[in-house]
This record gives C-alpha cells, structure tokens and sequence, in this order.
C-alpha cells in the first residue's frame, strides 16, 4: 500500500510541476501553426518591455493532442550591422618632400579595392591637412580626397587622435598622401584596409529627451525617455554648433529602481564612453541593451556648453530561429525573473541551421484573447478540466489510503 501511495504522490508532484514551470510565465502569445521545421519569429516591441535584461525568459511552449507540454529549441538572432575588414598588403615606396609638403606613397602590389588608410605620427597636438591621391603609373595622379582634416590632441584632460581617411572604394596600385606643412610628419606606421559593410536591420525609436547644465561641474546632461525598454544599440547626439568641439561623453542606462522612506532612488550603469567630436559625426554604437531611461553627460571643461539639436535612439531587430519537430498548438510565453538563459543543442550547431527561413506570425497584443497573464496554466486546452478533475481524484484516493494505514496502525 505504501508504493501504490509513493506512485500516485509522484503522478501528483509531475503533474503540478509542469503547471508551475509554465505558469511561473505571465504573458503569452499565439504563434500560428509551423509549416516547416526551421522557422524565425520575429520579436515584437512591446514584448521587450516584460523580459529580463538578458532574454532568459523567452520560451516556445506547445500543447499537443495528447495534452503533452512541449519545450521548442531556439536560438535569439540581432540583426546587428557587421563590418568586414580586409588587411590590404602594401609597401611604403618612398617618403618625399618639396615646395607643397611632405609626400608619403604607398605602392599595393596586388591591385585591389581601398577605401580606408590609417597613419599613425609620434607629433603630438597637431592640427593638418591631407590631400590623398591615386595613381596607376606614378605619373598621373587623381585626388581622392582634399583638405581631410586629422588632429591629435594630448593633454592632461585630453587624449584624442584622429588620422584615419576615408574615402570611396579605390583601385589604384599607388596611393599619395600629401601634407602641405612646415614641420616635419614622423609617420610611424600605417594600414591600409578595404572595408565591407553587411546591413543589418533596425529601428528607430520615439523618444522624449532634456538638456540641463550644470555649470559648477561644466557639464552638460542629457535624459532620454523611451517610455518602455526596447534593445538598444545606437545614438547619436546632433549639435547645431558650427565650431570644432571634442568632449569627453559617458552614455548610461537604468539598470535598477527601488522606492525608500526619501522617495525613489535610482541606479545608472555605463553603456559607452568616448569623445563627441566635430570630426566624425557618426552615430555611436556599443552592445545591445534593453533600457527604458538614458542619461548622457558630456564633459564641457572651460567650453561653452553645446546646442542638442536632436538625440536619435535606434536598435537592432531581434528573431527567434525555432526548430519545430511536432504537431501542436504553440504558444510564446515570457516574464519570468527567476528564469535562467534556456540551454539547448541547436546552440552548438549554428551552421546547419537554414538561412532562409519562413517567418511565422505570433498574436498581435491589441487582441485581448491572444495575450494576458498566464493564471493558472491558461495555454492549456480546454480538455485540462479533465486533467484537473484527474488530480482531484487522485488526491481523493490519497486521502482515503492515508486514513485507511493511519487506523491500521492505531
């Protein structure tokens, strides 16, 4: 008797199992019936504002006809830009100089395309400016770029440099660089590169920002407000100055908010530094975060402090790659604090996962029926009453055997 109690006490503690581990997940979403066995999901905005900061908590469930509960495998794709670079071997021909400045050319053994060269100097603090030309037969030369400023600054507050030109793809077996100066260029080094970029997808968001001063500390502060966390990997702050700045930037995010006796009290952590410059006006981007609030502070030193005239927040795509291996109804659940990063097979065989894959369609959030808090196991059919009138008479029986050996013994 006591087995037959260990046995129905185990079907007892399985069945409640599976209730709590998916229950512990408080939204859901249909996803339609898969087709093939690879398929990607794409993420949509709002659901990032119930996940974890790291996307643990997102699961594929389904519930098959046999009221089985299924886990599906998936593997989280950002749709980050990639840039390629190639190394472009090269000899420096010859260092020259006459009445219009110092030349530096390049001969690239191979012709191939170009269109970055990098020139490190050991000068300090200095202020040119490059004209590059191109050339097949050292002869006639066709100027790629003209009056390209690089500039280097070092001192005790400041470290910058910036010395790369570049330029629209080139194919010329000799390369020029021409710096019309008095003093005397010590280049160290130099790379050349051929430079490919491989779109990725991503979108921009809304966003409300303000801009305080604090002119005690000399610092200017941007609050950014996204209204709910979305992923997060690029901004780029627009001046509408038009003279030469270069100010130290610290961009942070919310990470953490709790509420005391003196009111709330507020945790930043640090996505990105580096230097806003009037040089390169390009956007910053740093890994993928999922942010609500963002706070950027620029050192203004002894300048005066910069015009914002726009911030602009963009963030890359993100998919589910799923592998689909039986027939069910499934369902996209997420919220979960207690979930850790899910930890399956398909992670460790990347390259036999299909590049184009068909896109399968998860509810739309404005139908109420299709998401809403998962309570008490909602993603179930609607033959789980039999489950549960199964358990209530499985604790019955439980019941009547405990009362049965309990007046045995006595």
């Amino acid at each position: 008797m006591k087995s037959k109690c260990s046995v129905l006490t185990f079907v007892v503690f399985l069945s409640l199992q599976a209730k709590a581990q998916v229950g512990d997940y408080h939204y859901q979403r249909t996803v339609a019936t898969p087709t093939d066995t690879w398929h990607q999901i794409n993420l949509p905005l709002d659901v990032f504002n119930s996940l974890n900061s790291n996307l643990s908590d997102i699961r594929i469930y389904g519930i098959s006809n046999q009221q089985d509960t299924l886990e599906v495998p998936y593997m989280v794709k950002r749709y980050e830009e990639e840039i390629v670079r190639k190394d472009i071997a090269f000899t420096l021909l010859n260092q020259s100089r006459n009445e219009s400045g110092y030349y530096f050319t390049f001969e690239v053994p191979v012709a191939g395309l170009v269109n970055q060269i990098f020139l490190n100097f050991s000068n300090k603090n200095f202020d040119w400016r490059v004209t590059l030309q191109g050339s097949h037969d050292l002869q006639e030369w066709f100027t790629l770029v003209d009056d390209y400023r690089i500039l280097s600054i070092q001192n005790a507050s400041t470290n910058f440099s910036f010395s790369t030109l570049n330029f629209p793809d080139a194919r010329f077996k000799y390369f020029r660089v021409l710096l019309p100066l008095r003093d005397t260029p010590n280049l160290m080094s130099a790379s050349l590169f051929y430079n490919t970029i491989e779109p990725g997808k991503s979108v921009e968001y809304t966003s409300e920002f303000t801009v305080s001063q604090n002119k005690v500390a000399h610092k200017t502060t941007i609050e950014v407000d996204l209204k709910s966390k979305l992923p997060v990997n690029t901004i780029q702050v627009k001046p509408v100055d038009a003279f030469d700045f270069y100010r130290p930037y610290t961009i942070q995010y919310l990470s953490d908010s709790f509420k005391t006796e003196r009111g709330w009290h507020y945790t930043y952590a640090t996505l990105a530094t580096g230097i806003l410059n009037s040089l390169e006006q390009t956007p910053i981007q740093f890994e993928s975060t999922l942010a609500a609030k963002l706070r950027i502070v620029i050192e203004n030193q002894d300048n005066q402090p910069l015009t914002i005239d726009s911030v602009l927040i963009s963030g890359v795509e993100h998919a589910l790659l799923a592998r689909f291996t039986e027939k069910a109804d499934y369902f996209l659940v997420y919220g979960n604090k207690r979930a850790r990063l899910p930890a399956y097979d398909i992670g460790h065989f990347t390259e036999a996962i299909p590049t184009d894959l068909k896109l399968l369609e998860v509810g739309n959030n404005a139908d109420p029926i299709l998401i809403g808090p998962l309570d008490e196991y909602e993603i179930a059919s609607p033959n789980q009453l039999w489950l549960w009138l199964t358990l209530i008479v499985v604790a019955a029986a439980l019941g009547w055997f405990s009362i049965k050996m309990l007046k045995k013994t006595n």
